[in-house]
């Protein structure tokens, strides 16, 4: 189990108070919640984008609170996507190979298996502006999938697409997360989500797992 104590939180009105949350180190954990609640907060937290002094969290035998962001090993696919926007598609992907010192050629079969699961092959030489919504998510989507990570977040990642392309972007995670081994933190307001081994609701700042 990867346990979280003492996340706690406050920033205006937003509050999170989660003296000890356990969840599955392996498969994927569903987190929702109303919109406003904090969950995109809780990854940030996590991920140590966001102070939080007291925070402790054994995942896998470390305490991932002790290290630096980028040392903690988390792909995020953030909800506002963070493309760079003077970049096509193809660059965006690629940037994590890169960020990641791999070589872009050892990483061909990976980069196709991606572009491929989210239909994403007529776009890849367009830059950012010209992408839709569903096409941009897509590409923020391919471009944490591309590389394996300790653990993975996902903050709303299928919200612009539609039902064929939702079904797609869902197998190929399940893919990934059964090929690294790794878990998959996923934020969505899909109640039902099909994919979830686990789920949880943040209610008020507080953790709650649904049965």
């Amino acid at each position: 189990m990867s346990i979280v104590k003492n996340l706690f939180y406050k920033q205006g009105e937003l509050s999170l108070n989660i003296p000890k949350w356990s969840f599955l180190d392996e498969g994927i954990v569903v987190l929702t919640g109303e919109s406003g609640g904090g969950k995109s907060t809780l990854l940030k937290v996590l991920c140590g984008l966001l102070p939080c002094p007291c925070l402790n969290w054994n995942f896998k035998g470390k305490n991932l609170a002790q290290f630096e962001p980028s040392c903690r090993g988390i792909g995020f696919c953030f909800q506002d996507l963070r493309l760079f926007p003077l970049m096509t598609a193809r660059e965006n992907i690629l940037f994590a190979v890169k960020a990641k010192k791999l070589s872009v050629r050892d990483k061909k079969k990976d980069f196709e298996e991606v572009v491929e699961s989210l239909g994403l092959a007529n776009c890849l030489d367009l830059s950012i502006e010209k992408l839709s919504g569903g096409e941009k998510q897509r590409t923020a989507l391919a471009r944490t999938l591309i590389v394996s990570h300790s653990i993975l977040f996902l903050d709303e990642p299928f919200s612009y697409l539609d039902s064929d392309n939702k079904n797609k972007a869902r197998e190929l995670v399940k893919k990934v997360t059964q090929r690294d081994k790794s878990p998959v933190l996923l934020v969505s307001h899909e109640k039902e989500e099909l994919l979830a081994q686990q789920k949880f609701c943040l209610n008020q700042g507080q953790i709650h797992e649904m049965k």
